[in-house]
């Protein structure tokens, strides 16, 4: 069994670590969309010094989503098409099928008679960063990780009791 003071160091370092790995990220992250958009470049390859395939970074658009811009407008077509679909608003876990149903349209409008909604629009979100690292990209960071001192590999896997 390993003992605690290891166990404590490698908690605390893997906390550190991921506090650290996410502000250096996020600012990487903000930086890089901003060079992918301004080029037009939809995904970047990283590679190492030895040409090893860490993966993609790819700039995802953003999603659709469908949002009630004027309640009031909307309340009032449901309340006379749907009425069974009010009480004092529009019934939540219905108002999200019909937004999820205009977003997937591109357009606000019901699929059932294909009348528009008013109230609602369809908008687009911000792009957005999606890093896909390859396996030999998270086993290269375990075995460095492991190498100082900050990771026990195998023991997460192994589910060993603390």
């Amino acid at each position: 069994m390993t003992d605690m003071r290891n166990l404590a160091r490698v908690a605390m370092a893997s906390k550190v670590l991921a506090d650290v790995a996410r502000e250096e990220g996020n600012a990487a992250r903000e930086l890089l969309a901003e060079a992918m958009l301004s080029s037009g470049a939809e995904r970047v390859r990283v590679t190492d010094g030895n040409a090893v395939d860490y993966g993609a970074v790819v700039l995802v658009p953003g999603r659709k989503s469908a949002v009630v811009v004027d309640e009031a407008a909307l309340l009032g077509w449901v309340a006379a098409r749907y009425p069974d679909e009010v009480v004092q608003q529009v019934r939540r876990a219905w108002l999200e099928r019909l937004l999820s149903a205009a977003a997937k349209l591109g357009d606000p409008v019901d699929p059932a008679t294909g009348e528009v909604i008013p109230g609602v629009e369809v908008r687009q979100g911000d792009p957005y960063l999606a890093a896909k690292p390859s396996a030999e990209a998270r086993d290269r960071m375990k075995t460095t990780m492991a190498n100082q001192g900050l990771l026990m590999l195998g023991l997460a896997e192994a589910g060993e009791p603390a």
